[in-house]
């Protein structure tokens, strides 16, 4: 018994041993060979802000909103940013009357197929309204009785969107946000970020991710998924028709092939990186990338069966993919864009 027990402090030892070798190195992962991902050129724009969503209504023309009342807007196909307004943005103050600066984290951006009406939302409790392109905004007051503040915006056609609150409630506006009638007859609770799919349908991560949850046009109540990993959740991204990915604390993320009915066992591709994941996306040639805190951006050539890590020339979060265009696409992350570019 003995014998066995010292042959068992072996083991661990050599095993403690080589934890701490490779603890030490720069990642476990093997590093990605081609990176096509270069910066872009920001004029005048703060470098403190989150970038948090985008949006392209030509091959040229895309905006990205962010924190810091940030709007950019670029004409180049993403080569070149700048300020969408030359004036700070600003909102009638409802306790003043009066014109004030507009102090705002812009979350979501969407904009009708034909690129003339758009919409912009975010914290706190702000919803702006372009018939335009984009050359002014303007607020669209929300009735006091709605509670939350919005999420996500969806523009369906001139005059008609659908706006996601923080509480999971979901409005429809059918008058260029006149009036906005209620979706989801129950609240899903506080959410900390949430989807729209192309069937309507809404998918969300709670505000302290430990669920996820999912609910379906004309249906009551929005239902709720416990999480499998002790990890807390960050994001839920539907990667195309068919795949999603869960992606939690501690760079651990789960894959789905149906839409989110089934999900893989939780994986942690980059043990070095213990940062949060917060996106993913597919580009153009099918391979799948996964960006996170501290500049992690880790790809997959295979649909997540092998990882390699890419190293950028920034040190940012990083937390949005988006590819809006055949071999165009973007990282947006704390004052940094990053380009898509292959040769």
């Amino acid at each position: 018994m003995r014998q066995a027990q010292g042959k068992g402090i072996g083991h661990w030892a050599i095993a403690i041993g080589l934890a701490m070798t490779l603890t030490g190195c720069s990642t476990f992962l093997k590093k990605a060979e081609q990176v096509p991902w270069f910066a872009t050129t920001m004029q005048a724009v703060p470098t403190q802000s989150d970038l948090l969503d985008l949006k392209f209504t030509s091959a040229t023309t895309g905006w990205v909103v962010g924190s810091r009342a940030t709007i950019l807007k670029t004409e180049d196909g993403g080569k070149t940013w700048h300020p969408a307004f030359k004036t700070a943005l600003q909102a009638p103050n409802p306790e003043t009357s009066k014109l004030e600066d507009l102090k705002a984290r812009f979350l979501s951006v969407d904009f009708t197929a034909d690129g003339q009406e758009g919409w912009v939302v975010g914290k706190p409790r702000i919803v702006l309204h372009t018939t335009d392109g984009g050359k002014s905004l303007f607020a669209v007051p929300l009735n006091k009785r709605i509670d939350g503040a919005p999420l996500l915006i969806t523009a369906l056609a001139p005059g008609v969107a659908e706006l996601a609150m923080d509480t999971g409630t979901v409005f429809k506006t059918s008058d260029g946000g006149k009036t906005w009638r209620v979706l989801t007859p129950e609240s899903a609770g506080g959410l900390r970020n949430i989807t729209r799919r192309a069937d309507g349908s809404y998918w969300a991560v709670s505000a302290r991710g430990s669920t996820y949850l999912n609910w379906e046009p004309g249906t009551i109540k929005w239902i709720n998924h416990e999480r499998v990993s002790p990890k807390r959740i960050e994001n839920l991204v539907f990667l195309d028709q068919t795949q999603a990915a869960l992606l939690n604390n501690g760079g651990e993320l789960q894959l789905s092939a149906d839409s989110g009915k089934t999900w893989s066992r939780p994986k942690t591709p980059d043990l070095a990186a213990a940062t949060g994941l917060f996106d993913a996306g597919f580009d153009p040639t099918g391979r799948l990338w996964v960006a996170g805190g501290n500049a992690t951006l880790l790809v997959s050539p295979d649909q997540g069966k092998n990882w390699e890590r890419a190293f950028l020339e920034t040190k940012s979060n990083l937390y949005r993919i988006e590819f809006p265009q055949k071999n165009l696409g973007f990282l947006l992350g704390k004052g940094v864009i990053l380009r898509y570019q292959v040769s």
